[in-house]
């Protein structure tokens, strides 16, 4: 994966970072991704806006190579009660303590049950512990 910081021809402060599989990207892409960033800095920098060099839009620096992040998946869990087998896994980016993962287990257990009641079989999950977005899958095995 490369990135690509986008500055302020102005002020030269970041306004963006490009991520991208290659060392390419097209001036189209670009515009799409970074002038919403562009707007935000003429909103919290006015005095760029007009000075010499705003035109320019934005400076890119090099392409730099950055490792992708090291991904783990929880080991699958399970809950059975009677009939109902339910199981859920996440994935995380990195290791989280028990309590983290205490946490994910009742949401996800209460997220399929209560999906469950609306006659699905199966479902997303999503939950924020301590700032962070934990993003996984729960499904019903009929026994």
């Amino acid at each position: 994966m490369f990135e690509r910081i986008a500055r302020c021809p102005v002020c030269k402060k970041q306004i963006d970072v490009l991520t991208s599989p290659t060392k390419e990207t097209s001036g189209y892409g670009e515009a799409l991704i970074l002038g919403d960033s562009r707007r935000a800095h003429a909103v919290e920098s006015p005095q760029c806006v007009g000075a010499k060099g705003w035109e320019r839009g934005w400076d890119l620096d090099d392409f730099v190579e950055v490792p992708d992040p090291p991904k783990a998946k929880m080991t699958p869990k399970q809950y059975h009660r009677g009939k109902l087998h339910i199981t859920w896994e996440y994935v995380i980016p990195k290791e989280i303590s028990n309590t983290t993962v205490d946490a994910l287990d009742i949401a996800a257990q209460s997220r399929a049950l209560a999906m469950l009641n609306d006659g699905y079989r199966e479902g997303e999950l999503c939950e924020v512990v301590d700032g962070v977005e934990y993003r996984g899958w729960w499904r019903n095995q009929a026994t």
